[in-house]
């Protein structure tokens, strides 16, 4: 065995001292589960198996590390085996994972009140950009006007986008209500519209969000919300829609 990748295959799921399962597959032996040099002809193959984790749990301290569990063996009489099990954990195999999920997100103040006033629009966008940040986004462009923000930002695969949103509106909204007693009715609508957008149609967006103010000049965000469903053949009912 010394040397040698064991050549006993793992059944099924091997569970830990933490209580959780590995991610090998049923009859699948990991090639990083190696035996130790030299350990087995010193303490015999009973004792350096239960050390490895194989057999038993005695001798077997479980640490956890970035991405991998590593088996670590305790001493027996002072011997201290080499090998230890590893295993690819969700968060490894994520780097393996590439997405480019580009959504532009319309929400609206509360009844589409116009609450969002010249004097903290900029630093409302920039705190909504640092909440979509500190979530793994990348926010590429924030604009709007009194009553609505629109925003092109990448989100992380891990993340589902209802849970950002909600993150997204509790906080900006506290922060809001924390800048003085004015603003202490200030509340974002329900719910929210988000589309995504392919890297072709990307410099269009960036463009449309940058020219906000020009476009409410002739144009509600009723009716800009409208336009943007039908385009992406989204259904809706009237009787909702703006409540």
């Amino acid at each position: 065995m010394t040397g040698r990748e064991h050549p006993t295959p793992l059944r099924g799921l091997l569970r830990g001292g933490i209580g959780e399962p590995t991610a090998f597959a049923v009859g699948y032996t990991p090639p990083v589960l190696r035996t130790c040099k030299g350990a087995a002809e010193r303490r015999g193959n009973v004792a350096h198996s239960a050390s490895c984790g194989l057999k038993g749990r005695r001798g077997v301290q479980p640490r956890r590390g970035v991405g991998k569990i590593h088996w670590h063996p305790l001493p027996i009489d002072g011997v201290v085996p080499a090998c230890r099990l590893t295993h690819i954990s969700p968060q490894l195999a994520m780097a393996r994972t590439y997405t480019q999920l580009l959504y532009h997100i319309v929400f609206s103040t509360k009844n589409r009140e116009r609450t969002i006033t010249p004097e903290i629009r900029s630093r409302l966008h920039a705190y909504l950009g640092g909440i979509l940040r500190s979530e793994g986004g990348t926010p590429l462009l924030i604009n709007g006007v009194e009553d609505h923000v629109h925003i092109l930002t990448s989100i992380p695969a891990a993340i589902a986008l209802s849970a950002l949103m909600a993150k997204l509106k509790a906080h900006s909204s506290g922060w809001v209500h924390g800048i003085g007693l004015e603003h202490r009715t200030f509340a974002w609508q329900l719910g929210y519209s988000a589309f995504s957008v392919s890297c072709s149609q990307k410099e269009g967006v960036l463009d449309y969000i940058a020219k906000q103010e020009e476009h409410h000049r002739r144009q509600t965000f009723q009716e800009e919300l409208l336009t943007f469903l039908k385009r992406h053949e989204i259904q809706y009912d009237d009787r909702y829609l703006f409540e």
